[in-house]
């Protein structure tokens, strides 16, 4: 006897069917009381059937060549409703011909024709079979499982996507913060373009195990750690760049976009620790086959510690090296110029540079620490508001006597005023220079 014996058809119980009266326009003669339907249990297997032929491809706004699956859901409840009903039989022809229909679903909708009797038939269905959660129950569901990975991961920031439904899940992040007891932010991250990641051949190869969706979200996840190296990964006419761009010429459109993203990547630089593949590639310098080689080089022999490591990656000449050097970044390095964006054929000279400052190689990583701390943009505080509102008041014609007496009263200076030839011109000048000063007094 089988060890499974207990799992067997046989011992198997079969569900009972239901009885519900979805219309009280059709009444039985002898009661009054609206007539019963009787309705089966539907298998998992007909259900899915059931979804997949209300299921349709959807083409994404903008992006011709991108589909998504929409399930049409009140066809699908119609068609579930049919699939389930035994009695009365909607496949009857006679049934069909009385209310002049021919397919089951018609005569459904023409059987059950109140709205609301029908919507009430729906919400029936689902409960009987087995959809019992609401949306409420899922959401608290979805919140208990948000809590036990913000405590397991020490959780802080939480990355939305500005796709379908955004608001809505942002309603439920709301509201699960207000439920812990550890601080947590979240920030709303565009979404363009991560579709089209994670069907695409990189996405797999970084998360083989992961669905599509999952993959979506790790890259809405790595926009807001590093926008740069998440973004590049992702062809920039997938993005969006134009409501015109499918009508220009397609080679020179990538090559305007391409060039774009490589004037960005170098401009700010990548870090040879955490730089991704397809990050380094965009380096001057760099191919394709040089950046894996650098990552691998990189996996195998731990962080680089300084730029001159670089010449011991396999095809990584000198050439290449004067090329890429400066848009490599190494912190926390042997050399606190690696951080910078100092070639290394300038070292010598910016070393030159910092003796003449008084300023050593272990004074400039501190210096480099307390600027990585401070918070960029932050205004510097200005110590006496009235003395620098004064003192950008400038007098600039003080040959005249009214430039003199001008410049007395705002600076409390004296007043040194020449002997005029004329006696009236004397005794006009000290009259206003007393009325000024009065005037401040």
């Amino acid at each position: 006897m089988s060890k499974f014996s207990r799992f067997m058809k046989g011992n198997k119980k079969k569900k009972e069917n239901g009885f519900y009266a979805p219309t009280e326009s059709l009444c039985d003669e002898a009661t009054g009381k609206p007539l019963e339907w009787e309705f089966r249990h539907l298998t998992s297997k007909e259900n899915d059937e059931l979804r997949d032929s209300c299921t349709i491809e959807v083409q994404v706004t903008g992006k011709p060549n991108l589909f998504r699956p929409r399930l049409n859901s009140s066809r699908y409840i119609n068609k579930m409703i049919c699939a389930a009903t035994v009695s009365p039989d909607l496949q009857d022809a006679d049934l069909q011909n009385s209310y002049g229909v021919m397919t089951p679903e018609d005569l459904l909708y023409a059987m059950v024709d109140d709205s609301g009797e029908y919507a009430e038939l729906g919400t029936w269905m689902q409960k009987f079979q087995g959809f019992t959660r609401t949306l409420d129950d899922k959401v608290e569901e979805a919140k208990k499982e948000l809590k036990k990975l913000i405590s397991k991961y020490h959780v802080d920031l939480i990355s939305v996507g500005n796709g379908t439904a955004s608001r809505e899940s942002e309603q439920v992040i709301v509201e699960l913060i207000k439920e812990l007891d550890t601080p947590v932010q979240y920030v709303i991250v565009s979404e363009a373009g991560a579709s089209v990641y994670s069907a695409s051949k990189l996405a797999t190869e970084e998360f083989p195990n992961f669905d599509v969706g999952q993959r979506s979200a790790a890259s809405i996840a790595r926009r807001l750690q590093d926008p740069l190296a998440e973004l590049v990964k992702i062809d920039p006419k997938s993005i969006g760049v134009g409501q015109y761009q499918h009508d220009m010429n397609q080679k020179k459109l990538s090559e305007a976009l391409n060039g774009v993203v490589e004037d960005s990547v170098n401009k700010v630089g990548v870090d040879l620790n955490t730089a991704s593949a397809s990050l380094l590639e965009y380096i001057s310098g760099i191919n394709k086959t040089t950046a894996k080689n650098i990552v691998d080089y990189r996996e195998t022999n731990g962080r680089f510690t300084n730029r001159k490591q670089l010449l011991k990656v396999a095809k990584l000449g000198p050439k290449a090296f004067e090329q890429c050097a400066g848009f490599m970044r190494i912190y926390n390095g042997d050399n606190p110029l690696d951080e910078t964006s100092v070639h290394p054929e300038s070292y010598d000279a910016a070393m030159k540079l910092l003796e003449k400052l008084n300023i050593s190689t272990e004074a400039l990583k501190e210096i480099q620490k307390k600027a990585a701390s401070e918070k960029p943009g932050k205004p510097a505080k200005t110590e006496n508001k009235k003395n620098n509102k004064k003192q950008n008041i400038v007098i600039k014609n003080t040959n005249t006597a009214m430039g003199k007496a001008l410049a007395a009263a705002m600076s409390g200076t004296p007043v040194d005023v020449p002997q005029q030839k004329n006696a009236q011109n004397d005794v006009a000048a000290g009259g206003l220079e007393k009325r000024v000063k009065d005037k401040k007094k």
